[in-house]
């Protein structure tokens, strides 16, 4: 049987506290969550983002947050290499 690919919706967050409540209404809304997996990426945020995204976690969702601010270069690369072993 031929393993079916899922699709991954990539979320870099730095410092978006004001907006990402708004993201997770949306997806939650749209029950976006019931056909893909989202990974949120939380790079070093000094903000309330971090907090916002645990207290409101989401099926099929999988929050990871960088000990030291990446960048977009290393995000980025890191998404491509989680997507590509999930």
């Amino acid at each position: 049987m031929k393993k079916s690919k899922k699709t991954i919706v990539v979320v870099f967050c730095y410092n978006v506290e004001e907006n990402i409540l708004k993201i997770i209404k949306k997806i939650k809304k749209f029950k976006l969550n019931n056909k893909f997996d989202f990974l949120f990426l939380d790079d070093k945020s000094t903000d309330k983002s971090l907090f916002i995204l645990k207290k409101n976690r989401l099926k099929n969702c999988k929050i990871i947050k960088n000990k030291i601010n990446q960048g977009f270069g290393l995000n980025y690369k890191f998404s491509i290499n989680y997507a590509r072993k999930s």
